[in-house]
């Protein structure tokens, strides 16, 4: 991990969603739709985050 190299618009869905008691913090699958931007992923590629991360990365529902 470093400094941002540049910015990443992902759409996809979740697939699935998990909550570790231990830790208290959810973890989601995305399965990616489209990407573009900076290293864009390929489509249906699966995308592992971090319910924190996702919160605070500006993210939209539809």
């Amino acid at each position: 991990s470093g400094p941002p190299c540049g910015k990443r618009i992902v759409a996809g869905r979740i697939v699935k969603e998990s909550y570790g008691a231990a830790k208290q913090q959810h973890t989601f699958t995305i399965e990616v739709l489209w990407s573009k931007g900076e290293k864009p992923l390929p489509p249906l590629r699966p995308l592992l985050i971090k319910g924190r991360n996702l919160y605070r990365l500006k993210t939209l529902r539809q």
